[in-house]
């Protein structure tokens, strides 16, 4: 998730195949995602990385002022 006041036009919260490959190694079973401010690199090997791996991805909405 983003920061209150993290500035997205420079620092954009990223997740790519690696990532979900860690969660994995680590016995993580879900990743949580926050929606429209989170990029997905390589989708399609990211979403294969989670399959393998038994790594759920759910995007999520934050909760309070931003």
């Amino acid at each position: 998730m983003s920061k209150p006041q993290q500035d997205l036009r420079f620092d954009v919260p990223a997740v790519g195949p690696q990532t979900v490959r860690v969660c994995a190694t680590h016995g993580v079973a879900a990743l949580a995602l926050e929606t429209g401010k989170t990029l997905l690199l390589d989708k399609e090997d990211l979403l294969r990385e989670a399959d393998a791996g038994g790594v759920c991805i759910v995007g999520v909405e934050a909760d309070g002022p931003e």
